[in-house]
């Protein structure tokens, strides 16, 4: 059997720091891709009988993104069109000929996708000025401290 399979993704992104000095930072981004592959195989199934099969498929898609930094918070949101074309061929060749399974068939597909995220941190770490020690603080109120050499 034979396989190939390609793809590339662009993207443009914008994006501001330490808005007006309060830590914050905002990204916004446009990306699109493409994808596509082939896959076809000549399977011997026994009793003089062969499974042909040939498949291909192509992928676009295109969306917009934005997140937001300060300090230990962070949140994006993401919103991706999506269109998928294939293209699969089936078929048994025995010794009474050429039997089509599925003969050029085409499940397409559109897809709208929007995804939204927010972070907390599990665990938050402070270096004090003295670099000799390391104080990792979980939520709620437990401190674990450490001295490095």
């Amino acid at each position: 059997g034979d396989l190939t399979y390609g793809g590339a993704q662009i993207g443009v992104d914008f994006g501001c720091f330490n808005i007006k000095d309060s830590g914050a930072s905002v990204n916004v981004g446009l990306l699109a891709g493409i994808n596509a592959g082939k896959a076809s195989q000549d399977q011997n199934i026994g009793n003089g009988a062969t499974l042909l099969s040939d498949n291909d498929f192509d992928s676009r898609y295109l969306g917009i993104y934005a997140t937001y930094v300060k300090e230990s918070f962070f949140a994006d949101a993401q919103v991706t069109f999506d269109s998928t074309s294939f293209d699969i061929t089936s078929k048994l060749k025995n010794g009474m000929g050429t039997q089509f399974l599925v003969d050029n068939q085409s499940p397409d597909s559109d897809r709208f996708t929007l995804r939204l995220c927010r972070l907390r941190p599990l665990l938050r770490l402070r270096l004090p000025p003295s670099l000799g020690r390391l104080r990792l603080t979980p939520p709620p109120h437990t401190t674990l401290t450490a001295i490095i050499p």
